[in-house]
């Protein structure tokens, strides 16, 4: 069963594009990995699949049984807070 899909997505950020006619889909169970150069878009693509941002155009679908958890590069957590603890705090946040 296809979780999440997204139709020929783009999106351009100051007028620099960093990603153009992405589509690709995910069935349950499977997992996505995202490698690139620094400043390539990786953070924004995984933004435009969990809402924080949205596609300048195509179409992402996710659906209502999937949940897409993105631990952002720079957190800031309680002092002395563990890994563990941390997660506690998002109790939705699944790895």
């Amino acid at each position: 069963m296809n979780v999440l899909s997204c139709f020929n997505i783009s999106k351009s950020v100051k007028d620099e594009n960093l990603f153009s006619e992405v589509s690709f889909g995910l069935d349950e169970g499977e997992k996505l990995g995202v490698i690139g150069k620094n400043g390539a878009g990786k953070s924004t693509l995984l933004k435009v699949l969990d809402g924080t941002l949205f596609a300048d155009e195509g179409q992402v679908s996710i659906n209502n049984s999937c949940k897409i958890g993105r631990l952002d590069q720079n957190v800031l957590y309680p002092e002395g807070c563990t890994l563990a603890g941390f997660l506690r705090l998002y109790p939705d946040f699944r790895i």
